[in-house]
């Protein structure tokens, strides 16, 4: 009976020292499982990281860019906010100098009205009277010319341009060919006085 209690005890730790191995190997792969899926789960876990990473980079460089465009085109409007504001004072001093014109012109024709004691169109008639009596060819010309730049000056007008100098123009023409006129009729009377 010892023995077969001995082989008995024998057998049980022969089973315990089985059960041990068995044991520490399940431990050791279970241990060794472990790691790797800790590796695993680590490098997963990496990877997403860095791609969160990357799509935060890519958030902030979009946001970046925005924030250029938005900057530009700030910019931009505000170049384009001074340059209408440019051109609104550019054409407020364009309209004062054209009423400043207007006004020399109005005070001008009224110092010449009053200077010689006749209106603009009867100077203009008395200048003619006086060409056509002393050559009526010359009348002709001058009729023809007065006719051609008076075309000119509302064609000018229609454009925008200052009908100032074309007044003046014909002025200048009216008076040169009036100085002529009067001063070839001044001739007549002295040689018929003269004869």
């Amino acid at each position: 009976m010892k023995t077969v209690e001995r082989q008995g005890e024998s057998i049980i730790e022969k089973a315990k020292k089985e059960a041990d191995k068995i044991k520490r190997e399940s431990l050791f792969e279970t241990k060794e499982e472990l790691n790797k899926l800790k590796i695993d789960v680590d490098k997963e876990i990496k990877e997403k990281k860095n791609e969160v990473k990357e799509s935060e980079d890519r958030l902030l460089q979009r946001e970046k860019n925005l924030d250029k465009r938005d900057e530009i085109m700030q910019n931009r409007e505000k170049g384009l906010e001074e340059r209408e504001k440019n051109l609104l004072n550019k054409q407020d001093e364009i309209q004062e100098i054209k009423n400043k014109t207007e006004e020399i012109k109005r005070e001008q024709l009224e110092e010449l009205e009053r200077i010689s004691g006749f209106t603009k169109e009867q100077a203009k008639e008395s200048i003619m009277k006086i060409v056509e009596e002393s050559n009526p060819r010359q009348y002709a010309r001058l009729h023809y010319k007065h006719k051609k730049i008076t075309h000119v000056s509302r064609c000018r007008t229609i454009k925008n341009t200052c009908p100032f100098t074309m007044q003046h123009k014909v002025f200048y023409l009216l008076g040169k060919k009036f100085l002529s006129a009067c001063q070839s009729y001044g001739r007549k009377e002295e040689t018929s006085q003269q004869g």
